[in-house]
């Protein structure tokens, strides 16, 4: 093959000095080769481009993060109260470890009911009870007793008091009935002996323009007895009793309190005592 051949054959660049001698020998296949490196090299410089991302509906992309599943008994007491989602994921993740799940839906509903009744926004009634539920302060299917719930809607009363009287029921098992019994007729007597003005006092009442129970200290007064003693403590003196109760120095007594009370009423009584002998023993001399 001539030197003019190996310096550009057909038009091809002299830049290729190590042509495969097979190329040489069949231009056409070493053209179509060549073609192919070519178009490769193209499809190696053109960038890689991704495909947009499919839209939804609203014309927003797919989120990426997967949306909570809510049980369907939190979703309906959500709706039946009109209660947005995020308060209502609030609800799911504050009931799903309860052991008595659908009996605490149950009573939330109850609980919802009568807030609502009374005139509370149901957020906010919804709000009390989440927070009611973490700290363990809710009591739950006990709301579904029977009993329960009527001396509740009787007297009006409120978380912290209801509370209170289920702990003091549960603590004496097999007297509940006796207990709701005995608790009545004492309250209700206290109401109807006591004059007008200490009948706003009591369990139930109204003041101003709020519905609240108001009869807070001698109801838990009673219900200290019961888990003290055993029994119902004596009625004051003006509906005829004795009067007296030594409480342990629980929630509204504290015992501390009282005997130092107690004491400040002896010293002053000791005083006194001992001023009037001084001006008697004065006045014979």
């Amino acid at each position: 093959m001539g030197p003019m051949m190996m310096g550009g054959m057909g038009g091809m660049p002299s830049a290729m000095p190590m042509m495969n001698p097979m190329m040489m020998m069949n231009p056409m296949m070493g053209m179509m080769m060549m073609q192919a490196n070519m178009r490769n090299m193209a499809n190696m410089q053109v960038p890689n481009i991704q495909a947009p991302p499919v839209p939804v509906a609203g014309g927003e992309a797919a989120s990426s993060e997967p949306a909570k599943l809510l049980d369907p008994k939190v979703k309906a007491i959500c709706r039946d109260f009109s209660i947005d989602d995020a308060t209502c994921g609030k609800l799911h993740d504050a009931m799903k470890d309860r052991e008595d799940f659908d009996e605490d839906i149950q009573a939330l509903y109850k609980v919802m009911e009568r807030a609502t009744r009374d005139g509370k926004k149901p957020l906010e009634a919804m709000l009390t009870q989440i927070r009611a539920i973490k700290s363990g302060r809710f009591a739950g299917k006990e709301l579904l007793d029977p009993d329960i719930w009527a001396f509740i809607e009787k007297y009006n009363l409120d978380d912290r008091v209801i509370n209170r009287l289920i702990q003091t029921l549960k603590s004496r098992r097999g007297k509940k009935k006796e207990d709701l019994k005995a608790l009545d007729e004492r309250l209700s007597n206290a109401r109807y002996q006591s004059p007008p003005f200490l009948q706003t006092s009591m369990p139930g009442a109204r003041l101003g323009n709020a519905s609240q129970p108001t009869g807070l200290g001698l109801l838990v007064r009673l219900l200290e007895g019961l888990e003290e003693t055993g029994r119902l403590p004596s009625p004051p003196r003006r509906l005829g009793g004795s009067g007296r109760f030594h409480p342990t120095g629980t929630f509204l007594n504290p015992r501390e309190e009282r005997e130092q009370k107690g004491r400040g009423r002896d010293e002053d009584w000791h005083h006194s005592r001992g001023g009037s002998r001084s001006r008697s023993r004065g006045y014979r001399r």
